[in-house]
């Protein structure tokens, strides 16, 4: 069993000691709150921010070698509350009232805890490969901050209410599948700089308010979907394909054989996770790869079709136009006149 202890005020702080006590080595620069980590305790990234002095967001990607205890320790803790999701693995959560009564948190779960000591404790075991997210947000600093007083009365008093009123400090929500497309499309930003960011706090926001109203009970059971946890996995197995693989013909038939998944299930999967068909969501990756080509400017329009899978030049042209707003030529010279007009400044 390894050992990680954290103190969360600053963001600043819980960084400088990842970096101490697990070994790790900033991957950017530019960046010093994404970090990766390879050493006697495993493997792994991690990645954080602040927003508005009030939300703190983090993000780990782990394998690790032995088990490890998180401890997050904070004068501000108590009056604190954390969101806890796991996208890929499980964690267990250690109650203050019993050292020995452990609480799982199972993938695709959501949790709220609140400290009553200044002190979170989650046990992340080994072997199996984890994402975890954690959003801590202060009602009291937010909602001065923001001088929204409405909004921490009416969805975050409820919550803090009922917390402080549980001996265990913390509430246990259902699967929240909504939650899979907002991280992925997290994971799928591959803008930099003050670009990144926006986008990133756009969605970590989009992420704690989702949390937010499934405790309020504004989001359906998900368990009416009926899909289960090694399903909603090999969907999102499918969907990574599709999006490495956008010239590959993906059918039906095809992929149901390759996974074993019924065609309902996989259609039902697409439309929850995705908010759209497979057959839509191959042809929507295929434009955002082709709208990057041509921002690249490395191929003509021709090549970009084939290379992105289409067959038809003048079918691409029209489904582009819908998406984008322009033809996929008044792209590219949009894209030419940007680049002219920022060398010549």
């Amino acid at each position: 069993m390894k050992f990680l202890n954290i103190n969360d005020v600053r963001i600043s702080t819980v960084f400088n000691e990842i970096l101490n006590q697990l070994d790790a080595s900033i991957t950017n620069e530019y960046n010093p709150f994404h970090i990766q980590i390879e050493s006697a305790y495993g493997k792994g990234i991690c990645e954080g921010k602040n927003y508005s002095d009030s939300i703190c967001f983090f993000k780990f990607n782990f394998s690790l070698k032995d088990d490890l205890t998180l401890t997050i320790n904070s004068s501000q803790a108590s009056s604190s509350l954390y969101f806890i999701y796991s996208n890929q693995g499980h964690l267990l959560y250690q109650s203050e009232y019993s050292k020995y009564k452990l609480q799982r948190i199972n993938e695709r779960q959501t949790a709220i805890l609140k400290a009553r000591n200044n002190e979170i404790k989650l046990n992340l075991p080994s072997n199996n490969p984890l994402e975890i997210i954690i959003i801590k947000i202060n009602p009291f600093f937010y909602s001065k901050k923001e001088n929204i007083n409405s909004c921490f009365k009416g969805s975050l008093h409820p919550i803090l209410d009922f917390l402080n009123n549980k001996s265990q400090y913390a509430y246990f929500g259902e699967f929240n599948f909504k939650a899979i497309e907002v991280i992925n499309n997290l994971n799928n930003i591959t803008e930099k700089g003050m670009v990144r960011d926006l986008l990133m706090e756009g969605q970590v926001k989009l992420l704690l308010a989702l949390f937010i109203q499934q405790y309020n009970g504004h989001l359906p059971n998900t368990r009416s979907f009926n899909l289960s946890n090694l399903e909603i996995k090999k969907i999102n197995k499918i969907a990574l394909e599709i999006r490495n693989n956008p010239r590959s013909h993906h059918s039906i038939k095809k992929i149901v054989e390759q996974h074993n998944i019924s065609v309902a299930k996989l259609q039902k999967g697409f439309k929850m996770l995705h908010k759209k068909t497979l057959g839509d969501y191959v042809k929507n990756i295929r434009l955002e790869i082709a709208e990057e080509m041509i921002k690249e400017r490395e191929y003509t329009i021709s090549e970009i079709v084939y290379k992105v899978g289409f067959s038809s030049k003048s079918y691409f042209s029209k489904i582009f136009k819908i998406k984008f707003g322009f033809s996929p030529k008044q792209y590219q010279e949009i894209v030419k006149e940007s680049l002219i007009h920022t060398t010549t400044k």
